[in-house]
């Protein structure tokens, strides 16, 4: 026990007995146990503050990067979004076309055409709106992951 011997041991004990007194050395002792206790949980608070703290700022970063990640996708379905902006203009125009007078007068192909335009227009807004979907699944899924990591790092914590 830190580096004593037995009989160094013994040396001190009988100096301590003879020093206090045989009926103040049993507080004594108690009272030095108390006192590295609290030393000890003294020092053990602030390894589990520091630990904390550490912690905290590490969720603070996960969080600034799935922050950053749904910005990207939102900013990314709002691209798309804008990109197709020419898809209501071509809407707008096919519109105007069928109400003006002069539709009824043309020929068939030119209905074959407008047919396939509106087609085109219906495949590429359910396009759109399948990768927006996607987006907003992959957005969800990274922060399932993320949640189900946080909590996972909480009970082993």
């Amino acid at each position: 026990m830190f580096g004593f011997s037995f009989g160094e041991i013994l040396v001190i004990a009988i100096i301590a007995v003879l020093f206090l007194g045989p009926d103040k050395l049993p507080q004594t002792f108690i009272d030095i146990a108390k006192f590295i206790k609290a030393v000890k949980k003294t020092i053990n608070d602030a390894k589990d503050a520091i630990d904390r703290e550490v912690h905290i700022s590490e969720i603070k970063q996960e969080a600034l990067e799935y922050k950053k990640k749904f910005e990207q996708g939102a900013n990314e379905i709002t691209k798309d979004i804008s990109d197709n902006k020419s898809l209501n203009e071509l809407s707008d125009i096919l519109n105007s076309s069928l109400e003006s007078p002069s539709y009824a007068s043309s020929s068939n192909n030119n209905l074959d055409s407008k047919e396939t335009t509106m087609q085109d227009l219906e495949t590429k807004g359910k396009e759109i709106a399948s990768k927006a979907n996607l987006k907003k699944k992959e957005i969800a899924d990274s922060m399932i992951d993320s949640t189900k990591q946080y909590d996972a790092e909480q009970s082993n914590a």
